[in-house]
């Protein structure tokens, strides 16, 4: 397991996104990538105080992978543009809650919420309950599922963790925190 970086670059948005995307292009296909922090949606005030400023007056925040600290610095400096600084992600965590309303449905989110490698529950809670309603003669069942919970690890299985909550129905996930 790698360590993982958040480092400030200074330069225009364009700029930065420019160079982190040629940069992507060298590496090997199924390498190490260089993430940017605002496409990740990470929760920019629990970073240390002088890291709140991403974002405005050109400072953009990209986490960056061990094996990749050296060359980005250098690229970054060959690019014209500057680390202003960086430290070291020992975590990152988010919340999540979801509802179904169909068992077929629970089944699924239960699925997905099977933590990936080192990636684990700081809290979890999960809830069902079904109903049955008898209305002139008639019987209706309601089944409602509910979870809520946050995931913490290692900064790498955390974004797959939550890459894969992503696409699943009636689940949302909270900004992701950096530790």
């Amino acid at each position: 397991m790698s360590d993982w970086h958040g480092m400030v670059i200074v330069g225009t948005e364009r700029a930065v996104r420019a160079f982190v995307v040629e940069l992507a292009t060298r590496r090997p296909s199924g390498s190490s990538i260089v993430v940017l922090a605002a496409d990740l949606d990470v929760d920019t005030a629990a970073l240390a105080e002088r890291l709140r400023t991403l974002g405005t007056d050109g400072h953009h925040a990209v986490l960056v992978p061990d094996e990749l600290m050296v060359p980005l610095v250098e690229a970054v400096e060959g690019a014209g543009l500057r680390v202003s600084e960086w430290r070291t992600i020992a975590g990152a965590s988010f919340g999540f809650e979801a509802e179904a309303t169909s068992r077929e449905a629970a089944k699924a989110i239960r699925v997905a919420l099977r933590p990936l490698g080192d990636v684990r529950f700081a809290e979890h809670s999960e809830h069902e309950d079904e109903q049955v309603h008898e209305q002139d003669g008639k019987r209706s069942r309601r089944y409602v599922f509910r979870t809520r919970g946050r995931a913490e690890g290692a900064l790498a299985g955390v974004l797959a963790f939550r890459r894969r909550l992503a696409d699943v129905q009636g689940l949302t996930t909270t900004r992701l925190r950096l530790v």
